[in-house]
């Protein structure tokens, strides 16, 4: 008896034991019914189990088995294949439990990420963030071997995660509604895909839109690469992340507040002080002050604070009255005073603090001599900082305004340049934990490593346009993600295809520029993304990466364009040309050589194929520029000759030494084509020889 109860206790046992291996068997939420695995490359397949459980994969008459190592995970690999389907994958372990995945195709498998460029939809509604004719292109989706996976937005500051955010489900791109949510850029590019190469395609997109490059690249690459103060910030914004996980909800409030007090507004205490004191009040010396040469768009700041502060009168009939300030957007925060008094200010707590208009209600109170005085602190702690583009007065409960946008009636004068070198860098608010180092890869990326893939397309870098480093620190940081992913997916030679930015200049959809605003431009007043553009081409140079020219489809008001129809197409070009070896798929026409010739400059461009073509017969305006030694610089006439040179010329450039071509933030319809393909040529600016 004494045997019998004794045996029956192992046997509960053994099955308790059982049931627990079993409903912690998992397999990596990337693989799915409908899904579709890289061509060409071993099935790899991972999930979780418990320690020393074994683990079967039976695809396409192959069958392989692994055990759960001491990390609770398991790997297994099955044989390469040819693209076909549909198939089934089976998973089982000998703890009883099983999975079986369906409808399964073999093809091609890009993964597509980046900021909002890559993020915008199909189809959605909102007005300035669409594709063009986005609602006639999803209704038109009929094609079921075109299979979608969309992640969901997530930040993890704990490391790689094995799961995906929300554990998404594979869907066809015959399914109206789950094409209408896909990225625009990804599933275009994967009608590409269909059409040149005839086998099944899996797009999976993880992109967040407003990010920088830093949140999607793994600390473990940061180490690697020698960035320690980045890595300093991603172990502490873990352990602050652990301490709000424990209860503590203002952990990072607080250390934000004690970082922006105690550190970054100390950076100069006894000019700070005398500006807290005086510099808002009528009537003082401003023989320290400037004229703000530029409208206040332009005024772009560094990490640190800049004041602002205009002089105006109003009707007399205001005074006693409440009237409301409007000081229109500012990056980061401000603080408003009127008539030497604060009247507002906002802070990184402020709601979309970054976007939001500031509007301020006060009494106007008498002044002397009826001068009123507006003065605006502009502080800026994280990137580079941007002031309003309007400002005005107006008397509450009318349409009554004074309009004070005219930056030529501004004086301007700078408290302190913060140096982050010894004060750090801004601990983020948890408004903004996306922007921080790692936490996109570690949710959004590495749990799609699970499983393999064929390439990836990146749309991203505005929100790196203007960080200190210039395009240097860029291209170094793009060459650490791309070798990183590499990695993390275990291919060293891993497609990575970059779309270079478009032409832009201001993102101000709803208060458009004017279509000939430009022509009132120099040739240096507005070089917006152009620095970070060479950035990005340098990396044509980068083993296994292409970039994909776009400068001629920007929209100068709208950094969303809308045609991704081309970006697609330019990016399937450069698939076709690093990933499946087409020798008619030519690298992009590039920057060649340019020699002086008198006053004039012979420009050469190399890969131009069977020849360029200025579309509509001749060079646009504003394209070329040409730079003396003394740095003085015009734009120049530019004319495309029978054998395919292009000579450049500019009145009051006798001796140039640097020839530019769309070099700017927005071009005039850049009209330079490679015959055979329409690519546009890639803009440059160059020594000449």
């Amino acid at each position: 008896m004494l045997k019998l109860k004794f045996g029956l206790a192992i046997a509960a046992s053994v099955m308790v034991f059982e049931l627990l291996a079993a409903s912690s068997f998992n397999v990596s939420d990337v693989f799915g019914d409908g899904m579709v695995l890289q061509r060409g490359k071993s099935v790899r397949v991972t999930g979780t189990g418990a320690l020393g459980t074994t683990v079967t994969c039976e695809f396409r008459g192959a069958k392989a088995s692994g055990i759960v190592g001491k990390k609770g995970r398991w790997v297994i690999e099955l044989p390469a294949g040819d693209a076909g389907g549909p198939f089934e994958l089976k998973v089982s372990s000998n703890t009883g439990a099983r999975r079986i995945f369906s409808d399964i195709l073999v093809g091609e498998v890009w993964f597509c990420s980046g900021q909002s460029n890559m993020e915008l939809p199909v189809w959605g509604n909102s007005k300035y963030f669409r594709l063009r004719d986005g609602d006639k292109t999803a209704a038109a989706a009929n094609d079921p071997d075109l299979r979608l996976l969309h992640i969901s937005r997530d930040y993890n500051a704990n490391g790689p995660c094995d799961d995906l955010p929300l554990s998404p489900k594979w869907t066809k791109g015959n399914d109206v509604k789950a094409v209408e949510k896909f990225s625009a850029v990804g599933y275009l590019f994967g009608k590409e895909l269909r059409a040149r190469l005839k086998v099944p395609v899996g797009l999976i997109c993880g992109s967040w839109g407003g990010t920088p490059i830093e949140p999607w690249i793994p600390r473990s690459a940061f180490a690697s690469a020698g960035y320690k103060e980045i890595v300093k910030d991603i172990d502490l914004f873990a352990k602050c992340m652990q301490r709000t996980a424990a209860g503590d909800k203002d952990a990072i409030k607080g250390m934000t507040l004690d970082w922006i007090e105690n550190k970054f507004m100390k950076s100069n205490p006894e000019v700070t002080k005398e500006a807290l004191a005086n510099w808002a009040k009528p009537g003082i010396d401003a023989s320290k002050w400037t004229k703000c040469a530029e409208p206040f768009t332009r005024y772009i700041i560094e990490n640190g604070v800049q004041w602002f502060r205009t002089e105006f009168k109003v009707p007399e009939a205001w005074v006693g009255r409440k009237v409301m300030v409007y000081i229109g957007q500012i990056d980061d925060n401000e603080d408003t005073y009127l008539d030497g008094e604060r009247i507002g200010f906002s802070d990184i707590f402020t709601p979309n603090f970054w976007i939001a208009p500031r509007k301020y209600t006060t009494v106007l109170k008498p002044s002397a001599n009826g001068v009123h005085v507006l003065a605006v602190r502009h502080h800026n702690q994280y990137s580079m900082g941007g002031f309003s583009k309007s400002v005005w007065l107006q008397l509450e409960g009318t349409d009554e305004k004074i309009d004070l946008s005219d930056h030529t009636k501004w004086m301007t004068r700078c408290e302190f340049k913060a140096d982050l070198a010894k004060i750090g860098v801004r601990p983020s608010s948890f408004l903004c934990a996306q922007v921080l180092p790692s936490v996109l890869f570690n949710a959004m990326v590495a749990p799609a490593t699970a499983m393999n893939i064929g390439g990836v397309i990146w749309y991203q870098g505005c929100s790196n346009s203007d960080k200190p480093g210039g395009p240097q620190a860029y291209s170094k940081l793009q060459k650490t993600q791309i070798d990183s992913w590499r990695k993390a997916w275990r291919d060293s030679e891993l497609p990575f295809l970059i779309t270079q930015l478009a032409g832009f200049s201001k993102h101000t959809p709803s208060e458009r520029l004017a279509d000939d605003y430009w022509k009132k431009l120099k040739p240096n007043d507005e070089l917006g993304f152009a620095p970070l553009r060479e950035a990005q081409e340098i990396l044509l140079d980068y083993p296994r990466t292409g970039v994909a020219c776009t400068i001629d489809i920007g929209n100068h008001s709208d950094i969303h364009p809308d045609n991704k129809y081309d970006v697609a197409k330019r990016l399937a070009h450069e698939a076709m040309r690093i990933a499946f070896s087409d020798a008619g798929a030519l690298p992009g026409p590039r920057f060649g050589s340019a020699v002086r010739e008198g006053a004039a400059v012979r420009v050469k461009i190399r890969n131009a194929g069977d020849g360029l073509v200025a579309e509509g017969g001749k060079i646009g305006e504003h394209l070329f520029a040409l730079v003396d030694a003394s740095g003085a610089t015009e734009w120049a006439d530019a004319e495309l000759m029978a054998d395919g040179s292009i000579i450049v010329r500019a009145k009051g450039v006798a001796n140039p030494v640097e020839v530019r071509y769309a070099y700017n933030g927005w071009q005039p319809g850049p009209n330079l084509y490679r015959k055979g393909d329409h690519l546009p040529v890639f803009p440059f600016r160059a020594k000449v020889k």
